[in-house]
C-alpha cells in the first residue's frame, strides 16, 4: 500500500513535469517560429524568458508566505492550516476533473 507522501510525492513529480513540458512547448514554439536563426539568440532568449518566468513566480511566492501564511496562521492556528492544505488539494483536483469531464463531453 502507498503512503501519503509518496503519493504527494508522485503528485508533485507530475505537477513539475507537466508545468516545464509546457513551459518548453511555448518557448520551442517562439523559436520554432522564427524568433531567431543564431543559436546564440536562442539561448539568450531560453536565459531571459526562464529568468523572468521563476523572478515573477519566486516573488509571488514571497509574497504569499509573507502576508496570506501569517494571516492564516494567526486567525486559524497549525490546526486550520493543515486543514487549509487540504482544502487547496480539493479544489486543484476539483478543477483537473471538472476539465478532464468538460473535455469528455465536448
Amino acid at each position: 500500500m502507498r503512503s501519503k507522501k509518496s503519493f504527494q510525492t508522485s503528485t508533485d513529480g507530475w505537477v513539475t513535469i507537466n508545468e516545464c513540458y509546457h513551459g518548453s512547448d511555448f518557448i520551442f514554439g517562439k523559436l520554432s517560429s522564427g524568433l531567431s536563426e543564431s543559436p546564440l539568440d536562442a539561448k539568450a532568449f531560453i536565459g531571459s524568458f526562464y529568468g523572468s518566468y521563476f523572478f515573477v513566480v519566486n516573488i509571488a511566492a514571497f509574497l504569499l508566505q509573507t502576508f496570506v501564511v501569517s494571516r492564516i496562521v494567526k486567525y486559524f492556528r497549525i490546526a486550520g492550516v493543515v486543514l487549509f492544505l487540504q482544502f487547496i488539494a480539493l479544489g486543484t483536483y476539483s478543477a483537473i476533473a471538472a476539465g478532464a469531464g468538460f473535455a469528455i463531453i465536448r
